[in-house]
């Protein structure tokens, strides 16, 4: 030893740390970066804020683009079909001249089709 101070027992031998760090591992020696953190975050906030306002756009485009004559299922699993449709509300009619006024928001999807028998 020449009396220098070694920072790390990789040193001591004149290899430099990260040589011997990527060389215990090389396929994650990208790890090391400090941009990983950052692209870690995004993706978080990718999946957690992003995707659930673009489901919620499709709902809200779906609740926008309801029509007359359309066959629809309540949120509370009443099938119905629209008889009126005003700016905040739906007139559906769910039995023969039994209708019900509900919110858009209270419309949950098209019915499908009825299996053919």
């Amino acid at each position: 030893m020449t009396g220098t101070l070694c920072a790390a027992p990789a040193d001591r031998q004149g290899l430099d740390v990260r040589v011997v760090r990527a060389s215990l591992a090389p396929g994650f020696a990208v790890l090391d970066s400090p941009v990983v953190p950052f692209l870690l975050m995004a993706m978080v906030f990718w999946f957690v804020v992003w995707l659930p306002m673009r489901e919620e756009r499709k709902v809200r485009d779906f609740q926008a683009g309801l029509t007359k004559d359309d066959a629809v299922v309540l949120g509370s699993g009443i099938h119905a079909r629209i008889v009126q449709v005003d700016a905040e509300t739906v007139v559906v009619e769910v039995a023969d001249r039994v209708r019900l006024t509900v919110e858009r928001s209270a419309v949950a999807r098209r019915q499908s089709a009825p299996a053919a028998t």
